[in-house]
This record gives C-alpha cells, structure tokens and sequence, in this order.
C-alpha cells in the first residue's frame, strides 16, 4: 500500500481487509492460543528491551573496572549494537515474510542470550564491543516478525491495542529486570548479571517453541491467487514511494536519539548528578518507567484506538502531541536540583514516551503494505537503529569527555540535552505526517 497517495493507501487497505475479515488470519487460532502468542511476544519484547538496556545500567561498573572513557562507552552502548542491528534487519525480515516468524524469533532470542551470557565474560573494550555486536544480529529478530505476527493475529480495529500490549513488554521487563540487575550487580558483581538475563532468555525461547504457534499471514489468500510475494527491488520502491513512510522514518530517527540517550546515559546520569548507586538506580528505573510504562502504553492504546474510530489522523496526531509534552518534561527532569522536580519530570517522560511508541508502530503497520510489512518494519528500524542510537549514543560521549574539565560532574547535563531537542522534531515531523493521512468518511 506504500504509494504516492496515503488516501489510496488508506482504502486500499480497507477493502483488504473487508476481504480478509471473512476468514480473518487469527480465525487460524483459537482466542486463548491468539492471546497466549501475544503475551509471549510480550515477554520477549521485555527480555529485549532489558538485554539491550542493562549495558547502560552497569554503565559505571564496566567503566570502572575496565577502565574506559565515556566516548568509548558511547561506540559500546551505540554503534556496537546498532550496526549489526541494522544491517541484519533486512534480510531477517525477508526471511519471515516467507518462512515460519516463531521459529525465527526463538532462535533469535537463543542467539541474543548467548551474546547477553558473553558479555559477562569480557576482559576488555574488544571483547565487550564484539559480544555487543553479536547481540545486535540477535535482536534483529525481534521486532519485525513480531510485527507482523500480531498483524495478521489481529483485525485493524483492534492492532493497536494488540501492539500496545506487546510494546508494554518493553516498560514491564525493566519494572522487573532493573531493580534485579541492580541487585544482582551490587551483590555479585555486573557480570553474574549478564549470565543471569542469559540463562533467563534461553529458558523463554524453548517456552515459544513448545506453546507458541504460528498464524496465517493476511496476504496468504492474495499471493496464492496472484502467484508471487514482493521481491527486493520492489519493496524498496514501495517504500520510498511512500511520502508518508519517509515522513515516519525521519520521526523515527529522532525518536531513536531521545531513546538512546536516556536508555544508554540516564543511569549514568544519576549516579553523577544525583549520586544514587546502582541499586537505587535499578529500583528507581524499574519503578518509574517500568511501572508506570506498562499502564501508559496500554492505557495509551486504548485510548487512541477509540479515537481513531473517529478519525484515523489520531494514530499521528496522538503521537505528535505526546512527543511535543515530552520536551518541557525531559528539560525538567535534566535541570531540576530538587529530587521532586527530576523526578517528576522522569515520571511524565516516562508516561509520555511509553503511551506515544505504540502509536507509531500502529502507523507503520497502517502505512505499509501487508505483503511486505516485515521488511518495511526492517527498512525503519534499520534506519532508526542505525543513524538514531548511533548519534544518541556517541555524541554524549563525546560530548561528556569535551565538557567534563570544565563542567565535571555537570557536564553530562549539557550533553543531554539533545534529547529534548529530537524528540521535539519528532513530534513536528509527525504533525506533517498527519495531514497526509485520509480523514475520516
């Protein structure tokens, strides 16, 4: 559906789905083996997002102990990961647009833990960076065949709600995950944690293979009667065509340097600024944007799933106005000396950032074409991946080690203050993707 003409788009993908909706793919499925399949990718999601994460929890630790400075932290915590991530994207993504996604994604979830589990054996910055690049090949596998699993187990009436539930993994894994790596760490040291998530991820994986099932893919019915699945040149056409994809990739980018920036150099900056240890930075962490990050993103699901019925604009509009409230809240969280001020400004972020990211992973899937939704979930997270965590990362590393004679402890402060600048041009880029949507009949 990625043509010149989102109004196209739009129903063209209606009348899909009208026609799909017959035999919707998650008839496939009961609803309680629908919804099992749904909470596990949930949990992976969480897993992810906690494996990927906890780098710049221990952040200090390794820095500590294996004597590096904060640029080199920002190549480890950034371009280490988000190289082979993006690279690997792609042709992982073809290969679940024709092969079993479950089966990709346990596998993928092995692979990423033993990448997790190796890193709690690094000696040095090389080992560290290629265990780090490891893991980036392994978590490739999470979020595109994902998003196209719950694509075709749920309708569009209710994928945003469905893509809320599975991206709230995200918050409820660092509610969990945090304050017991924190704990972990100050008890027995940074690296019986990583061992800890690895052990930890190959358990889950064996649980997806033994109770998790595959669905029909929506475009099943479509590319047996047209004979043929889109091929490579073809897709990419698709997708640059798309005004509004390349609008949505742009957003994404931004988007990507504000998520970094606070995943990677957040617990560092409290640890600096507030003088918290580890394990308070876990507790704190897994507290304020697990907690309250699992009922945001639901809670924002819903809530722009309702409105959407009214006008499908809201799936940018929704997104738009959140990043917009998210810049006072992070200059808040960032400048603020009193605890209540920083923390309050952490909270709203928080609520904010984890209702607005499953809005944009709805409009993605809206804005692409069924047959190719993995690999335009590839193509995005390529770029948001590699361009967005690579500047995140590496520009306050850089930027720390620049300031610090000057500033010291307070450099770091300045440093960050890219995010609320990204994730302010998030929310004008998707404004102006909004009006490229159709408005309701």
């Amino acid at each position: 559906m990625s043509h010149p003409s989102i109004q196209r788009e739009v129903e063209s993908n209606r009348t899909f789905m009208q026609d799909v909706n017959a035999s919707t793919p998650s008839s496939a499925l009961t609803a309680p083996r629908t919804y099992t399949m749904l909470i596990l990718l949930m949990i992976i999601n969480g897993i992810n997002l906690v494996d990927r994460n906890m780098f710049g929890l221990l952040l200090p630790e390794i820095k500590r102990e294996v004597l590096l400075s904060d640029a080199e932290l920002g190549l480890l915590g950034g371009p280490a990961f988000a190289l082979t991530y993006a690279l690997s994207g792609i042709p992982i993504a073809m290969v679940a647009d024709r092969f079993s996604r479950r089966n990709l994604i346990a596998a993928g979830v092995t692979f990423w833990s033993a990448a997790i589990a190796a890193t709690g054996k690094a000696t040095d910055a090389l080992g560290l960076f290629g265990a780090r690049m490891v893991l980036g090949i392994g978590q490739a596998s999470n979020m595109a065949p994902s998003s196209s699993l719950i694509a075709d187990l749920f309708p569009n009436r209710s994928r945003t709600i469905a893509v809320s539930v599975y991206t709230s993994g995200g918050p409820l894994g660092i509610m969990l995950g945090f304050p017991f790596i924190g704990w972990m760490a100050q008890a027995h040291g940074w690296r019986a944690a990583f061992l800890a998530m690895g052990l930890l991820g190959f358990a889950v994986a064996l649980l997806l293979l033994l109770i998790g099932r595959e669905p029909l893919r929506a475009h099943h019915q479509q590319a047996r009667q047209t004979g043929n699945t889109v091929p490579f040149v073809a897709s990419l056409t698709l997708l640059a065509r798309s005004t509004p994809f390349v609008l949505l990739v742009m957003a994404g980018v931004c988007l990507s340097v504000t998520n970094t920036v606070m995943n990677v150099w957040a617990p560092t900056f409290l640890t600096r600024v507030h003088h918290l240890n580890l394990r308070e930075t876990g507790d704190l962490l897994g507290l304020y944007r697990g907690f309250l990050g699992v009922f945001a993103a639901i809670l924002g699901g819903v809530l722009v799933s309702r409105l959407t019925h009214r006008d499908p604009r809201w799936v940018a509009w929704a997104p738009a106005i959140l990043c917009l409230l998210m810049v006072p809240a992070e200059l808040l969280f960032l400048w603020s000396d009193s605890g209540a001020g920083w923390q309050a400004g952490l909270i709203a972020d928080t609520i904010l950032m984890s209702a607005a990211t499953p809005c944009t992973f709805a409009l993605l899937l809206l804005i692409v074409d069924s047959r190719i939704r993995a690999f335009g979930a590839a193509v995005y997270l390529l770029i948001f991946s590699l361009v967005g965590q690579s500047i995140g990362s590496v520009a306050v590393g850089l930027l720390n080690d620049w300031l610090a004679p000057e500033f010291r402890e307070g450099a770091i402060r300045i440093s960050m203050t890219l995010s609320p600048w990204a994730i302010g041009m998030t929310g004008i880029l998707l404004f102006i993707l909004s009006r490229k949507l159709a408005p309701a009949d």
